[in-house]
């Protein structure tokens, strides 16, 4: 496969599992569809790496995100730019010195986003807003 078709099949398949997550939440998708940026706000976010789980606040301005706190010494500092997909859905390449992640943010009604790895590896992971940069 190459790579121009790489990414709008991923982007296919990631809107796709959104919709579904939103069906059978009975949410509706009007909210969603009009998202063009990432909120500006804190979000702590429940990531698994190798296995572990761990949690990491990412401060969000401008549709950049930069990790100010983790219990993964290794993260803090992570930073990326969001990417709009469409219908609440955002590519982020996460990096420092010691990471590097490629991710899907697909935005949920309530603000969390459901976060998807790429490559996919079945992690569970979650982000929601919250009110500061701690843990």
């Amino acid at each position: 496969m190459t790579r121009a078709l790489f990414w709008p099949l991923c982007a296919v398949l990631v809107a796709t599992i959104a919709c579904k997550e939103q069906a059978q939440t009975g949410r509706s998708a009007a909210a969603f569809l009009q998202m063009k940026t990432v909120p500006d706000s804190n979000f702590l976010a429940n990531l698994e790496v190798n296995g572990q789980q761990f949690q990491a606040n990412f401060d969000v301005k401008d549709n950049f995100a930069r990790c100010v706190a983790s219990s993964d010494p290794r993260m803090k500092g992570l930073q990326g730019q969001f990417q709009l997909i469409g219908n609440g859905v955002f590519l982020i390449s996460l990096g420092n010195d010691q990471h590097r992640a490629s991710q899907f943010w697909v935005f949920g009604q309530d603000g969390s986003a459901t976060i998807k790895e790429i490559p996919d590896r079945g992690e569970r992971q979650k982000a929601a807003p919250v009110a500061s940069d701690s843990l």
